[in-house]
């Protein structure tokens, strides 16, 4: 809000690493397909005197249907 104010300019740290996983069928002479997805996404910072890591997992499944 006020970036003229700030007299702290701490070097910072910040990383994200991320994997996506996946899976599909598909039916046989029918538009229609099952799949799946695991993600995982890992966050890391770093400012003088703090640490933090975090790991985020996701999963989806779905059903598509192509007209």
């Amino acid at each position: 809000r006020y970036p003229d104010q700030i007299t702290n300019d701490a070097h910072g740290d910040d990383n994200r690493f991320r994997y996506l996983i996946g899976a599909g069928w598909k039916v046989p002479r029918f538009p229609l397909e099952f799949f799946a997805h695991y993600e995982g996404i890992h966050r890391w910072g770093r400012l003088p005197g703090v640490s933090v890591r975090n790991l985020e997992r996701r999963t989806f499944a779905g059903l598509e249907f192509t007209f």
